[in-house]
């Protein structure tokens, strides 16, 4: 990094200078029991500092002048930040002209035969009613349970599009997912389609992939999962009085023994299978505890995830994390594992340490393999979006073509079908509609470098919405600054105590 660097003009537009004067800068401050930080985006940079340091700091990125009666202490800290400015390029005013989401077009529509995987939503219907789906009814823009299924037809034409547009991945695999509802109630094209894919596809290493409630599992079923070698996301939300508040049969009726007693099946039937391709995935919902949820899924010695459903409007911020009892304590597990060496292999799922881990890896991982900066460019390439279309379709169940699953079932995400194929200029559209949002925040926000918000973040209905994107944005700025945290307390402990990290790709 050169010795001095240049203040880069943030520009004056109104939008910039009003998010400043309310304090949106391109940096945040934290503390952890020990010391205080600065996070500064743009350099990507995290500076251990004081107290003073840090009061000071919205203040001298401001420009403000210190009072004429200032402190000793307050002097010598912004004699800091000047430095840190001057020679560090740290604090330096400065905003990229515009934050987007990039494309590369010409690739977009030259290079049409990198699909590698193929999406299958197989069903919409499914047999249980979970209290907090997003097609229960609740959500305007989301379809609703219903009967329809994917015909071997369509499901055929589209595994055909993959193999006939995946020539130029340079990837070793080829991957066949299936989605629904509960997918296994369509059990006999599963097996249909994957009996297909294997035949076309016999000189690459074949992956397959479905979530399922787990309720109606059979031998047979079971006896596929490991014969294809299928990574199996099950749906379970934590023991019987927390899984049955939520999923639910059509009459009321609690799912949770039926769960657990189809994995422990699976588990005795084909237990090397089970360790390596099963994972959980929890919903969580208020009341949380995550000591209960820790104890329970540690009896699973394997992946463990959670997730959280999108409220059917957005007018406030989420507040799990902060009603929930547990959290500090899942920290601390989390931190010790770290220091213990737990997760130097993968035997910390036997150590008691896999629901703690999959709570935080994903955060660490992002801080820790961080990029460093000199500052801002001027066109920011920022956000977390896929390119829709280019190595992974999702297929509906009528053989439309869209992003994915997650912004399934509106003609914003479409992309085409099984007869026509992906349309280059579908996936362009997507990207310029996003970008042309404009969103002023991301300007001024200390996540850019580090976010993860994708379109499915933003979409609602039809369209990209700031409401939404606004909300999603808030609670993703107030995570990674817990996250940031969480970072260099570990590290004060031990410098090297996340070296796994670099020398291990997790799941």
């Amino acid at each position: 990094m050169a010795a001095e660097v240049a203040a880069r003009d943030p520009g004056t537009k109104d939008e910039f200078v009003a998010q400043v004067a309310r304090g949106l800068v391109p940096f945040v401050t934290f503390e952890t029991a020990r010391h205080h930080y600065i996070y500064d985006a743009p350099t990507n940079a995290i500076v251990r500092t004081d107290a003073m340091v840090n009061a000071r700091a919205l203040a001298f990125y401001r420009g403000e002048p210190l009072p004429e009666d200032a402190s000793g202490e307050q002097r010598a800290a912004d004699a800091f930040l000047d430095k840190l400015r001057r020679y560090a390029g740290i604090l330096v005013p400065q905003a990229p002209a515009r934050v987007i989401s990039r494309v590369d077009k010409e690739h977009v529509r030259n290079c049409r035969d990198e699909v590698v995987s193929v999406v299958l939503n197989v069903t919409e219907a499914c047999n249980i009613r979970c209290s907090y789906c997003v097609y229960g009814g609740a959500y305007e823009d989301k379809r609703v349970h219903n009967n329809g299924r994917m015909t071997w037809e369509v499901a055929k034409k589209a595994i055909d599009y993959m193999a006939s547009h995946s020539e130029g991945s340079p990837h070793k695999f080829r991957t066949l997912a299936w989605y629904g509802g509960e997918p296994l109630t369509n059990f006999k094209l599963m097996r249909q389609t994957a009996a297909y894919f294997a035949e076309l596809f016999p000189n690459y290493r074949r992956k397959y992939n479905v979530t399922s409630n787990a309720v109606l599992w059979t031998p047979e079923i079971m006896d596929f999962f490991a014969e294809y070698d299928v990574d199996l996301l099950v749906s379970m939300d934590g023991p019987k009085e927390v899984h049955d508040r939520s999923r639910v049969t059509a009459k009321g009726l609690g799912t949770f023994e039926r769960v657990v007693g189809n994995l422990r099946a699976l588990e005795a039937r084909h237990p090397a299978y089970f360790r390596e391709r099963v994972s959980i995935n929890a919903v969580l919902t208020p009341p949380i505890d995550f000591k209960v949820l820790d104890a329970f899924f540690t009896q699973f010695p394997v992946q463990i995830t959670t997730s959280t459903v999108d409220p059917p409007s957005f007018e406030g911020p989420l507040a799990e994390r902060a009603v929930a009892t547990g959290w500090s304590e899942m920290r601390a597990k989390f931190k010790q594992g770290c220091l213990e060496r737990a997760f130097d292999d993968r035997s910390f799922k036997d150590k008691g340490y896999n629901f703690v881990y999959y709570q935080f890896i994903r955060d660490m991982q992002k801080i820790h393999r961080r990029v460093s900066s000199t500052g801002f460019e001027d066109e920011l390439a920022g956000h977390g979006c896929c390119t829709p279309g280019q190595d992974r379709i999702f297929v509906n169940a009528r053989g439309g073509f869209e992003t994915c699953e997650k912004t399934e079932g509106t003609d914003l995400m479409s992309l085409g079908d099984v007869d026509r194929g992906v349309d280059p200029e579908r996936t362009i559209g997507i990207f310029e509609r996003f970008n042309d949002m404009n969103y002023a925040p991301c300007r001024s926000c200390y996540n850019v470098r580090l976010c993860s918000l994708c379109f499915a973040h933003t979409k609602s209905g039809d369209e990209f919405d700031s409401i939404k994107r606004y909300w999603n944005c808030e609670n993703l700025r107030a995570g990674r600054r817990e996250m940031l945290s969480m970072y260099c307390e570990i590290l004060e402990e031990d410098p090297t105590a996340l070296d796994f990290i670099l020398t291990k790709l997790r799941d």
